[in-house]
Order: structure tokens, then C-alpha cells, then sequence
């Protein structure tokens, strides 16, 4: 035991991902070469991607949300409460 670790635990079985070409799941005919080039120095901007893997504790504090403004009025995601998250604790 390391006093380092929190904790472990065992997996409950091997995950395969979804997709090895992303520019064939998002729709791209090709890949970015030659399908879709961002431009300019503002590529990505006003894009917001969220993920949550069922591995990451949303406790944390590299998720903490102190000091920053409000939630920007353009956002317009979903957030869906589960099990053991209500949903009143999305973005605040």
C-alpha cells in the first residue's frame, strides 16, 4: 500500500472505443487534410465540448467552478440529473 493512493479498484470489464476515425463519426467525409480545415487564429472559437467518463470523480477540485462568471448565455446544453447527481448542480 502507497499512502499516495486513495484508492482502486478492480474493473468491471474491458471498454473499446467507439470510433478510430472522429472525422467519420462527426460526419467528415475525409479526414482534416482535406474534409474540413479550421482557418485563422479563431478556429474553435464560442465551442463548448463536454465529456464526462465514468472514471472521473466530479468532486474534484480540478472541476470546481470558484471564481468564474456566470454561464454564458449562448450555452445551450443539457445537463440531466442521474442516480446520484441532481441536476440543480449543473453549472453552479
Amino acid at each position: 500500500e502507497k499512502t499516495e493512493v486513495v484508492s482502486t479498484f478492480r474493473s468491471d470489464g474491458r471498454w473499446s472505443p467507439h470510433t478510430t476515425r472522429s472525422w467519420e463519426f462527426v460526419g467528415l467525409e475525409e479526414g482534416l487534410s482535406k474534409g474540413w480545415q479550421p482557418s485563422g487564429a479563431h478556429a474553435g472559437e464560442n465551442v463548448i465540448v463536454g465529456m464526462l467518463d465514468s472514471g472521473i470523480w466530479p468532486e474534484s477540485r480540478s472541476f470546481s467552478d470558484e471564481g468564474l462568471g456566470p454561464v454564458p448565455a449562448r450555452w445551450k446544453g443539457v445537463c440531466q440529473g442521474g442516480d446520484s447527481f441532481n441536476s440543480s448542480a449543473c453549472n453552479r
